[in-house]
Parts: C-alpha cells; sequence; structure tokens
C-alpha cells in the first residue's frame, strides 16, 4: 500500500488538513462577506474619527489638568468636582489613553497627527497662533512622538527578521 493511501497514517493526516484547509477558507470568506454586508467602511471609519477626537480631547483635558495642578489648584477644578477629583480623573484618563496608545499605537499615531493639522489650519487660517494653540499642537506633537516612538520599538522584531532574511540570502 502506498504512503498516501487514505486508509495509512499520513494519508488520513493529510486527508485532515485538507479538511481543516477547506473549513478555514469557508469561515473566512464568511467573516469577509459579513464584513461588507455589515456596513464595510462606514463603522471603521466612523469609530476611527469619533475615537479619535474623544480620545485627542480627553488626552488635553488631563495633561493641561495634571501639568496645571502644582501651580495652579483653581485652574483645575471642574464645577462640582473638587480639585483632587477632577486630578484623579484626569490620572485614570491619561492611564486609559497610554493603555490605548500601546495596544494600537499606529491608530493613534495617524489620528493624532491628523489632529495637529487640524489645529494648525484652523490656527493658520483664521484662529491665530495664541498661547493655548501652541500648548494644545505641543502637547499633541510630543504624544504623537511617542507613540510613533512605541510603534517603531514594537515594528524591531519585524525589522530584525527582515534582515535576518536579507543577509540569510546573501
Amino acid at each position: 500500500m502506498p504512503s498516501d493511501h487514505p486508509r495509512t497514517r499520513r494519508g488520513k493526516a493529510r486527508r485532515r488538513n485538507r479538511q481543516q484547509e477547506n473549513t478555514r477558507r469557508e469561515t473566512n470568506s464568511t467573516e469577509s462577506s459579513e464584513s461588507e454586508s455589515n456596513g464595510g467602511l462606514l463603522k471603521p471609519a466612523l469609530v476611527f474619527v469619533v475615537g479619535t477626537v474623544v480620545g485627542w480631547g480627553a488626552y488635553l483635558f488631563s495633561t493641561v489638568v495634571i501639568l496645571s495642578s502644582p501651580t495652579d489648584i483653581e485652574a483645575v477644578s471642574v464645577t462640582g468636582l473638587s480639585t483632587s477629583t477632577t486630578f484623579w480623573i484626569a490620572v485614570g484618563l491619561l492611564a486609559i489613553i497610554v493603555f490605548a496608545m500601546l495596544v494600537r499605537p499606529g491608530t493613534v499615531f495617524v489620528g493624532w497627527l491628523l489632529m495637529a493639522g487640524v489645529v494648525a489650519v484652523v490656527a493658520s487660517s483664521g484662529g491665530g497662533w495664541a498661547d493655548g494653540t501652541l500648548l494644545i499642537e505641543g502637547l499633541t506633537l510630543a504624544f504623537v512622538a511617542v507613540a510613533a516612538f512605541v510603534k517603531m520599538v514594537l515594528m524591531l522584531p519585524d525589522w530584525f527578521l527582515f534582515a535576518h532574511a536579507l543577509n540569510k540570502g546573501s
């Protein structure tokens, strides 16, 4: 009996692998057709825009609160909340945003770079470069730089594999 015969161990393993591959293909085609029928790119684009604006606003609020709390206690109070409560809410928001940046640094990088561009266009064309606008732009670009650094660090294993493949091929 040849080794590829359906009754041999190798033949059974190949048949099982083919069945698993066919099941995987059916699952992937079902998922892609479901994502196309569920709105396609509209939902991810909407989530990206809303998440970027909300995250960016929360970041600016929390950073301004945390940076100004040692010097000007009254500037960081939110109506109805004590200054210490406002400070700890800002710290919590900043922790959530940093976690999101570590999970999806590329998304944060692209989204907040776009927000920095929007601020620059608005300041250049209409509002002018006030101290607050410069502070917002500086904070945004600082966080974009951190997100870019995290993205580069996360890509290092891929670069090492690419470099290793180039050296191996030579």
